[in-house]
Protein backbone atom coordinates (compact mmCIF):
# COMPACT_ATOMS: atom_id res chain seq x y z
CA UNK A 1 0.00 0.00 0.00
CA UNK A 2 1.09 4.00 -0.74
CA UNK A 3 1.15 6.16 1.92
CA UNK A 4 -2.11 8.12 0.64
CA UNK A 5 -3.97 4.82 0.76
CA UNK A 6 -2.46 5.01 4.55
CA UNK A 7 -3.18 7.83 5.36
CA UNK A 8 -7.01 7.92 4.19
CA UNK A 9 -7.16 4.97 5.75
CA UNK A 10 -5.97 6.48 8.83
CA UNK A 11 -8.53 9.53 8.69
CA UNK A 12 -11.27 7.17 8.12
CA UNK A 13 -10.39 4.88 11.27
CA UNK A 14 -9.83 8.82 13.52
CA UNK A 15 -13.21 9.93 12.64
CA UNK A 16 -14.86 7.00 13.63
CA UNK A 17 -12.92 6.78 16.82
CA UNK A 18 -13.57 10.26 17.32
CA UNK A 19 -17.45 10.18 16.80
CA UNK A 20 -17.49 7.11 19.65
CA UNK A 21 -15.38 8.20 22.27
CA UNK A 22 -18.02 10.88 22.08
CA UNK A 23 -20.88 9.31 22.48
CA UNK A 24 -19.59 6.57 24.38
CA UNK A 25 -19.29 6.76 28.15
CA UNK A 26 -16.00 6.95 29.77
CA UNK A 27 -16.98 4.19 32.07
CA UNK A 28 -18.12 1.47 29.81
CA UNK A 29 -15.45 -1.21 29.89
CA UNK A 30 -13.26 -2.32 26.47
CA UNK A 31 -13.63 -6.03 27.25
CA UNK A 32 -10.85 -6.39 24.27
CA UNK A 33 -8.48 -4.15 26.49
CA UNK A 34 -8.94 -5.65 30.15
CA UNK A 35 -8.26 -3.59 32.75
CA UNK A 36 -9.36 -0.21 30.76
CA UNK A 37 -12.83 1.48 30.29
CA UNK A 38 -13.52 3.54 27.17
CA UNK A 39 -11.77 6.74 28.85
CA UNK A 40 -7.96 4.80 29.30
CA UNK A 41 -8.49 3.75 25.67
CA UNK A 42 -9.28 7.16 24.34
CA UNK A 43 -6.29 8.44 26.27
CA UNK A 44 -4.05 6.11 25.12
CA UNK A 45 -4.71 6.22 21.67
CA UNK A 46 -4.49 10.27 21.87
CA UNK A 47 -1.28 9.58 23.85
CA UNK A 48 0.00 7.49 21.20
CA UNK A 49 -0.83 9.93 18.10
CA UNK A 50 1.49 13.05 20.28
CA UNK A 51 4.54 10.23 20.12
CA UNK A 52 3.99 9.25 16.51
CA UNK A 53 4.14 12.94 15.61
CA UNK A 54 7.32 13.72 17.71
CA UNK A 55 8.50 10.70 15.87
CA UNK A 56 8.37 12.04 12.73
CA UNK A 57 10.00 15.36 13.63
CA UNK A 58 13.20 13.45 15.09
CA UNK A 59 15.82 12.29 12.97
CA UNK A 60 16.71 8.51 12.79
CA UNK A 61 19.63 8.72 15.29
CA UNK A 62 18.14 11.07 17.56
CA UNK A 63 16.59 9.88 21.04
CA UNK A 64 13.57 7.77 21.28
CA UNK A 65 10.68 10.50 21.94
CA UNK A 66 9.13 10.82 24.97
CA UNK A 67 5.36 9.65 25.36
CA UNK A 68 3.13 12.28 26.30
CA UNK A 69 1.26 11.91 29.80
CA UNK A 70 -1.89 10.80 29.75
CA UNK A 71 -4.78 13.30 29.85
CA UNK A 72 -6.75 13.91 32.81
CA UNK A 73 -9.96 14.48 31.02
CA UNK A 74 -12.84 12.00 30.41
CA UNK A 75 -16.08 12.44 28.00
CA UNK A 76 -16.15 15.29 25.17
CA UNK A 77 -13.46 16.83 26.69
CA UNK A 78 -10.95 13.78 25.47
CA UNK A 79 -12.89 13.32 22.56
CA UNK A 80 -11.45 17.11 21.69
CA UNK A 81 -8.00 16.54 22.88
CA UNK A 82 -8.03 13.34 20.45
CA UNK A 83 -9.00 15.25 17.61
CA UNK A 84 -6.42 17.74 17.79
CA UNK A 85 -3.67 15.02 18.70
CA UNK A 86 -5.00 12.94 15.58
CA UNK A 87 -5.48 16.12 13.22
CA UNK A 88 -1.86 17.52 13.95
CA UNK A 89 -0.78 13.85 13.09
CA UNK A 90 -2.47 13.92 9.77
CA UNK A 91 -1.47 17.30 8.85
CA UNK A 92 2.42 16.38 9.98
CA UNK A 93 2.02 13.35 7.65
CA UNK A 94 0.43 15.53 4.82
CA UNK A 95 3.80 18.28 5.25
CA UNK A 96 5.99 15.22 4.99
CA UNK A 97 7.64 13.39 2.03
CA UNK A 98 6.69 9.49 2.61
CA UNK A 99 10.67 8.57 2.37
CA UNK A 100 11.50 11.90 4.68
CA UNK A 101 14.04 10.03 7.66
CA UNK A 102 12.78 9.99 11.03
CA UNK A 103 12.64 7.99 13.98
CA UNK A 104 10.94 5.10 14.18
CA UNK A 105 11.01 1.32 16.05
CA UNK A 106 11.62 -0.18 12.62
CA UNK A 107 11.93 -0.54 9.73
CA UNK A 108 11.80 1.91 7.47
CA UNK A 109 13.49 4.59 9.68
CA UNK A 110 11.02 6.96 7.20
CA UNK A 111 7.61 8.68 7.39
CA UNK A 112 5.94 6.07 5.49
CA UNK A 113 6.96 3.68 8.92
CA UNK A 114 3.99 6.11 10.80
CA UNK A 115 1.82 6.34 8.33
CA UNK A 116 1.06 2.64 8.40
CA UNK A 117 1.60 2.37 12.17
CA UNK A 118 -1.16 4.46 13.11
CA UNK A 119 -3.06 3.33 10.50
CA UNK A 120 -3.18 -0.45 11.84
CA UNK A 121 -3.20 1.31 15.84
CA UNK A 122 -6.84 2.87 14.80
CA UNK A 123 -7.74 0.04 13.13
CA UNK A 124 -7.53 -1.92 16.23
CA UNK A 125 -8.51 0.14 18.88
CA UNK A 126 -11.77 1.41 16.69
CA UNK A 127 -12.48 -2.35 16.92
CA UNK A 128 -11.99 -2.64 20.51
CA UNK A 129 -13.99 0.85 20.95
CA UNK A 130 -16.88 -0.07 18.64
CA UNK A 131 -17.22 -3.57 20.70
CA UNK A 132 -17.28 -1.57 23.87
CA UNK A 133 -19.82 1.09 22.29
CA UNK A 134 -22.36 -2.08 21.20
CA UNK A 135 -21.77 -1.12 17.77
CA UNK A 136 -21.23 -4.08 15.24
CA UNK A 137 -17.25 -3.44 14.20
CA UNK A 138 -16.49 -2.11 10.81
CA UNK A 139 -14.38 -4.37 8.75
CA UNK A 140 -10.99 -3.55 7.80
CA UNK A 141 -10.83 -3.28 3.97
CA UNK A 142 -9.11 -6.29 2.67
CA UNK A 143 -6.11 -4.05 1.38
CA UNK A 144 -5.60 -2.64 5.30
CA UNK A 145 -5.48 -5.75 6.82
CA UNK A 146 -3.15 -7.62 4.83
CA UNK A 147 -1.18 -5.11 5.17
CA UNK A 148 -1.57 -5.11 9.07
CA UNK A 149 -0.99 -8.73 8.72
CA UNK A 150 2.36 -8.31 7.10
CA UNK A 151 3.38 -5.80 9.66
CA UNK A 152 2.69 -8.11 12.38
CA UNK A 153 4.82 -10.88 10.54
CA UNK A 154 7.39 -9.22 9.38
CA UNK A 155 8.15 -6.31 11.87
CA UNK A 156 6.50 -6.85 14.99
CA UNK A 157 7.65 -10.75 15.62
CA UNK A 158 11.06 -10.34 14.77
CA UNK A 159 11.45 -7.53 16.81
CA UNK A 160 9.76 -9.11 19.53
CA UNK A 161 12.73 -12.03 19.25
CA UNK A 162 15.17 -9.06 18.54
CA UNK A 163 14.54 -7.35 21.62
CA UNK A 164 14.49 -11.07 23.64
CA UNK A 165 10.76 -10.63 24.61
CA UNK A 166 9.96 -14.21 23.35
CA UNK A 167 13.14 -16.96 21.90
CA UNK A 168 12.39 -17.65 18.74
CA UNK A 169 9.59 -20.32 17.72
CA UNK A 170 10.03 -24.11 17.92
CA UNK A 171 6.78 -24.60 16.05
CA UNK A 172 5.72 -23.26 12.76
CA UNK A 173 2.42 -21.73 11.62
CA UNK A 174 1.10 -20.56 8.31
CA UNK A 175 -1.30 -17.90 7.73
CA UNK A 176 -3.42 -18.01 4.76
CA UNK A 177 -6.04 -15.47 4.13
CA UNK A 178 -9.01 -16.47 2.36
CA UNK A 179 -9.55 -12.88 -0.03
CA UNK A 180 -6.42 -12.27 -0.39
CA UNK A 181 -3.49 -13.62 -2.71
CA UNK A 182 -0.86 -13.50 -0.06
CA UNK A 183 0.77 -16.14 2.51
CA UNK A 184 2.94 -16.18 5.50
CA UNK A 185 4.67 -18.43 8.03
CA UNK A 186 5.49 -17.56 11.61
CA UNK A 187 8.48 -19.63 12.27
CA UNK A 188 12.19 -19.63 13.86
CA UNK A 189 12.73 -15.74 14.40
CA UNK A 190 10.41 -14.46 11.93
CA UNK A 191 13.07 -13.11 9.32
CA UNK A 192 11.96 -15.98 6.52
CA UNK A 193 8.05 -15.17 6.32
CA UNK A 194 7.62 -15.83 2.86
CA UNK A 195 9.10 -19.34 3.11
CA UNK A 196 8.02 -22.98 4.02
CA UNK A 197 3.92 -22.26 4.01
CA UNK A 198 3.52 -25.82 2.38
CA UNK A 199 5.76 -27.39 5.63
CA UNK A 200 4.07 -25.22 8.31
CA UNK A 201 3.00 -27.77 11.18
CA UNK A 202 0.03 -25.79 10.99
CA UNK A 203 -2.12 -23.25 8.78
CA UNK A 204 -4.68 -20.94 10.22
CA UNK A 205 -7.26 -19.37 7.03
CA UNK A 206 -10.03 -17.09 7.49
CA UNK A 207 -10.70 -13.37 5.92
CA UNK A 208 -7.36 -10.72 6.45
CA UNK A 209 -10.26 -9.01 8.48
CA UNK A 210 -10.32 -11.82 11.17
CA UNK A 211 -7.04 -12.84 10.90
CA UNK A 212 -5.43 -9.26 11.47
CA UNK A 213 -7.44 -9.73 14.88
CA UNK A 214 -6.65 -12.88 15.91
CA UNK A 215 -3.14 -11.64 15.05
CA UNK A 216 -3.34 -8.59 17.92
CA UNK A 217 -5.98 -11.16 19.84
CA UNK A 218 -9.07 -9.15 19.36
CA UNK A 219 -10.61 -12.75 18.47
CA UNK A 220 -9.23 -15.87 19.15
CA UNK A 221 -9.87 -19.74 17.80
CA UNK A 222 -12.42 -20.37 19.88
CA UNK A 223 -14.58 -18.10 18.11
CA UNK A 224 -14.53 -20.05 15.24
CA UNK A 225 -14.03 -16.80 12.73
CA UNK A 226 -11.07 -18.64 11.25
CA UNK A 227 -10.16 -22.20 10.50
CA UNK A 228 -6.64 -24.13 12.07
CA UNK A 229 -6.02 -27.23 10.03
CA UNK A 230 -2.83 -29.51 10.75
CA UNK A 231 -1.33 -29.92 14.28
CA UNK A 232 -3.33 -27.94 16.55
CA UNK A 233 -0.89 -27.63 19.17
CA UNK A 234 1.48 -26.24 17.24
CA UNK A 235 -0.98 -23.12 15.57
CA UNK A 236 -2.02 -22.63 19.52
CA UNK A 237 1.74 -22.32 20.96
CA UNK A 238 2.20 -19.79 17.68
CA UNK A 239 -0.78 -18.00 18.32
CA UNK A 240 -0.35 -17.93 22.15
CA UNK A 241 3.14 -16.16 22.34
CA UNK A 242 3.72 -12.72 22.37
CA UNK A 243 4.52 -11.80 19.09
CA UNK A 244 2.85 -8.73 19.45
CA UNK A 245 3.75 -6.35 21.97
Amino acid sequence: MIPPQLVARLADGVDSFHRLLRSTPPDVPVVTCPGWDVSALGQHLTSIHGWATAALRTPPDGPEPAEPALLDVTGPDLATEYVFAAQLLLDTLDDLDPDNPCWAFGPPQRAAFWARRQAHEVAVHRFDLQRAAGEVPNRMPVDLAVDGIDEVVTMFFPRQVRLGRIPPLTRTLAIRPTDAEARWVVAGDGTAPDSGVDEAEATVEGTSHDLALLLWHRVTLDDRTVTLTGDESAGRAVLGSRIVP
